[in-house]
């Protein structure tokens, strides 16, 4: 099923569960599974890793009462339910950078719902998950992107 969700938003061609895999093999995608008995605490823990020439990307997630949540992206520590449209950035945390981020967004009429913050260690990079109501159109990215001290900007629809 992760590998259909992963694969659908990049293709032309529709991805199920019965085609995942032989849609990645055709398209040199090397798919590894495996199991491990160390979930960090938890009765089940699932880690996705795609990686290609350009980008590494690396997030965890498990299962709480029955509802999917991220607990890791790219190793910060975050705790957000993977739904609906989500802006993900990595900035350097600092004062005020939260706050011109969101200002950025209100001046195009964007409302956020919801916010997760992460950081591994004070005054570093750290790691921002906002939830927000609509699509975030290119140019508004571009904007937030040149934005002091935003470092990485995308824009996940879910």
């Amino acid at each position: 099923m992760i590998l259909q969700e992963v694969l659908n938003p990049i293709l032309n061609e529709p991805v199920n569960l019965v085609n995942a895999s032989t849609v990645a093999e055709n398209r040199g995608i090397i798919v590894t599974e495996g199991k491990r008995y160390d979930a960090k605490g938890h009765k089940s823990l699932i880690k996705v890793e795609m990686k290609s020439d350009h980008n590494n990307v690396c997030v965890e997630g498990v299962f709480n009462q029955h509802r999917p949540r991220m607990i890791m992206i790219n190793g910060y520590n975050v705790d957000v339910e993977p739904e609906g449209i989500m802006l993900i950035s990595i900035y350097n945390d600092k004062p005020g950078i939260i706050g011109a981020f969101g200002t950025k967004i209100g001046e195009h009429d964007i409302n956020i719902a919801e916010m997760q913050v992460g950081r591994k260690e004070l005054g570093g990079e750290a790691l921002m998950v906002l939830k927000v109501d609509q699509i975030i159109p290119e140019f508004i990215i571009s904007e937030i992107k040149n934005l002091e001290d935003i470092n990485e900007v995308v824009s996940v629809n879910l």
